[in-house]
């Protein structure tokens, strides 16, 4: 999804569930994973404002799952639609000349979503928990036919206990997985040179809430965020690399792309309250991964028609291994001093952000050991390190003794995310590279360029 909030760069968006950050680290702005929206108490977004705990300036949002309570509960939900349920607007002019091999054009075949939860007290005052399930199923079909299929599996978990009287504890267990067949479907492309994907992401999370008196409560969360996917193509790896034919059409297989994202997470936030005062301090440690390997079929060589039998090659070196980590350290202080109608909240916050990159490789091609060359790249500790100071500052004033009417005003800077890959520059690896050969005509019959179909 994109969307942008007071100017901000859908880059600036953040993703958290039960108050742990699940943005993708490489893919900024991006949530790692998928939700079914059925599994949450409640949806809390923000956008910029005197909030020290928010690192930047875009949407921040935070989706808290369900928990028990001493009321055992829950629900179940099953929605289905059809091709023959939805209707058209195309004319039979427009489905002449938009509406592809079928006349029907871009369509959905079937979507069903269902799910169910259930709560409620393992042991009455003590302990509690929460649990669903939830699956979307969606298919499409494009202007030829072929079938554009997802399905979204969702998994929750909460479990909540009251140690003592001054301390709470909670569990969360979250997987979002996305199986997607035809990925990559479109008119410009033959079902085997497209993806199927696949690949789960899982969050591990544990929080304890501390009352150390009347004026103390702390917070310690920590998580492990185990995401990625992959994308395996439909042709195959033993078929050749994909040549587009006279008509400019995807056919044959494609490259095979696996990626690791694990993220480590942990916080400690402490509010104290005194007299008018309200003050809030937090420290942050995280890391981000990111490991990419890429294996190309066949012959690694893309074949482009150019007016069949006459064609060019594009002899790639497309396998390669990547990997990048993103570390991530911040600590903020903040008071919200409270008047008769006037509020200030007051704030400063620190952020350390830093890439640093693993060793690299990436295999030549053979065909041409003077252009393409195996590569490999140098690891390296903190390519890039960005240190920012971020001060916050707003005011809210009452009007009237009801509070009817409000006044507000904020100030602040934020810091703009690093990537995790931010500092792969430094290494020689980290792009796909390629040799192009114009000027060639097909040999063997099978509308695919070889070696000796280049040769000289």
């Amino acid at each position: 999804s994109n969307f942008q909030s007071r100017g901000s760069a859908g880059s600036e968006n953040t993703s958290n569930i039960d108050g742990v950050a699940i943005t993708d680290m490489s893919a900024l702005g991006s949530s790692s994973t998928y939700y079914d929206f059925d599994m949450f108490q409640e949806m809390q977004v923000t956008t910029g404002g005197a909030d020290v705990t928010a690192a930047t300036g875009g949407a921040s949002m935070n989706f808290v799952l369900k928990s028990g309570s001493n009321r055992p509960s829950g629900s179940g939900r099953f929605i289905f639609t059809g091709e023959d349920l939805q209707g058209s607007n195309l004319s039979d002019e427009l489905a002449a000349t938009l509406g592809g091999a079928t006349g029907k054009g871009n369509r959905m075949d079937e979507f069903k979503d269902y799910g169910g939860e259930v709560g409620g007290p393992i042991w009455r005052d003590r302990v509690w928990a929460w649990g669903a399930i939830g699956k979307t199923d969606v298919t499409v079909l494009n202007l030829q036919g072929n079938p554009d299929a997802t399905l979204l599996t969702n998994y929750s978990f909460k479990g909540t206990g009251q140690a003592t009287e001054d301390l709470r504890t909670s569990f969360t267990y979250f997987r979002g997985e996305k199986e997607k067949t035809g990925r990559g479907t479109t008119a410009g492309a033959a079902p085997e040179a497209t993806h199927n994907q696949g690949g789960p992401n899982i969050l591990y999370k544990a929080e304890a809430n501390y009352v150390a008196g009347d004026s103390l409560f702390l917070t310690g969360r920590w998580s492990y965020l185990e995401s990625g996917f992959f994308l395996t193509p439909q042709g195959g790896l033993d078929a050749n690399m994909i040549f587009a034919d006279d008509e400019g059409i995807s056919r044959n297989s494609y490259y095979d792309y696996s990626t690791d994202r694990p993220q480590y997470q942990a916080n400690l936030e402490a509010n104290y309250f005194r007299g008018r005062h309200e003050i809030k301090a937090g420290f942050g440690y995280r890391t981000s991964d990111v490991t990419s390997t890429y294996i190309v079929p066949g012959n690694a060589i893309v074949t482009f028609h150019d007016g069949y039998p006459n064609m060019y090659g594009d002899v790639t070196a497309f396998n390669q291994f990547t990997g990048a980590r993103g570390t991530y350290l911040n600590g903020f202080l903040a008071d919200t001093i409270s008047f008769d109608r006037l509020t200030l909240n007051i704030g400063l916050r620190w952020d350390r952000q830093a890439s640093s990159v693993l060793g690299y490789s990436q295999r030549g091609n053979p065909l041409l050991p003077d252009l393409l060359p195996d590569l490999t790249g140098q690891a390296a500790a903190d390519v890039i390190v960005w240190n920012s100071i971020s001060p916050r500052l707003g005011v809210s004033y009452a009007l009237t003794e009801d509070r009817g009417t409000i006044l507000r005003g904020t100030y602040a800077t934020f810091a703009q995310q690093m990537n995790s890959g931010q500092g792969s520059f430094y290494s020689t690896v980290g792009a796909l590279r390629g040799v192009y050969f114009y000027g060639g005509e097909a040999l063997k019959g099978n509308q695919t360029v070889y070696a000796e179909e280049i040769a000289g």
